[in-house]
């Protein structure tokens, strides 16, 4: 059994289309991967609730930065990581961190073709 991590975008987009990229990077994953898969559970409704309540922009960062922490823990257990597609995982700070904790540490990986499901 391999332990999958959806790296995604996840700032200014819905929660609803965060969930619905996430089932298609599923699928990807499912079609890409032969081996038996268990997805880390890498997105957290009350992560981005918390984001939109802050009143200040340190109060955004502070939320932004627990979050990212909480997904590099689960990294410890990681064996594949798949990203949204190039444009997108690059151009998010969360998602570069993540490709350079795969980098760094040699975690197998995959890079979405715009979601050729």
């Amino acid at each position: 059994m391999k332990n999958v991590f959806i790296s995604q975008r996840m700032k200014n987009i819905s929660n609803d289309e965060i969930e619905l990229n996430r089932k298609l990077l599923m699928e990807l994953a499912k079609r890409e991967i032969p081996d038996d898969l268990h997805f880390i559970e890498s997105f957290d409704p009350k992560a981005e609730d918390e984001y939109n309540a802050a009143q200040t922009q340190i109060e955004k960062d502070r939320a932004r930065i627990r979050a990212l922490g909480r997904a590099i823990q689960t990294f410890a257990d990681v064996d594949v990581v798949v990203f949204e597609y190039d444009g997108v995982w690059d151009d998010s700070f969360g998602c570069r961190v993540e490709k350079m904790l795969v980098d760094k540490y040699k975690i197998e990986s995959i890079i979405a073709e715009h979601y050729n499901v």
